[in-house]
């Protein structure tokens, strides 16, 4: 027999849910946790699980869509005659595409004379399509630091 076989009128013998030795009943407690344990087993509820966080408000003040953007390519023709490019051909990717018109009704073009302005600096880009397979004479004229390339 153990020490804690004894009788006791009302009591009867638990076992500790912790230490798992044998009690009378009227010598374990509730712990927090909802174990019955013995008094060298029972503790307080840490004070840690009663500390609330802040609610912070994360949202924008304002917030709107997001919008993908939109390069375009300046174009211009180059007919019979002069034809001037300037920093206001330029698409707002830097970059303008000369077309070089053979015909208009039907009808040769005399010769045609691109003019690049100073205006065009480097990190700019003329391309000019149509120079070697029109029957147009072509003359360009690079003013500008920019990128001049010639397409067939």
């Amino acid at each position: 027999m153990g020490s804690r076989d004894f009788f006791k009128l009302g009591d009867f013998n638990v076992i500790c849910d912790s230490c798992g030795f044998k009690f009378k009943g009227s010598e374990l407690r509730k712990r927090w946790d909802g174990a019955m344990v013995c008094k060298q087993d029972w503790e307080p509820r840490p004070l840690q699980e009663f500390i609330k966080g802040i609610k912070e408000d994360q949202a924008t003040p304002f917030s709107r869509p997001e919008v993908p953007i939109q390069y375009t390519t300046g174009y211009k023709q180059a007919l019979a005659g002069a034809t001037s490019i300037t920093s206001a051909s330029l698409g707002n990717d830097g970059r303008v595409i000369v077309d070089v018109i053979e015909q208009i009704y039907g009808t040769t073009q005399g010769a045609v004379t691109i003019t690049i302005a100073s205006s065009i600096v480097t990190g700019n880009v003329v391309i000019v399509k149509g120079v070697h397979n029109s029957g147009v004479v072509v003359n360009i004229v690079n003013n500008g630091t920019g990128t001049l390339i010639q397409e067939a």
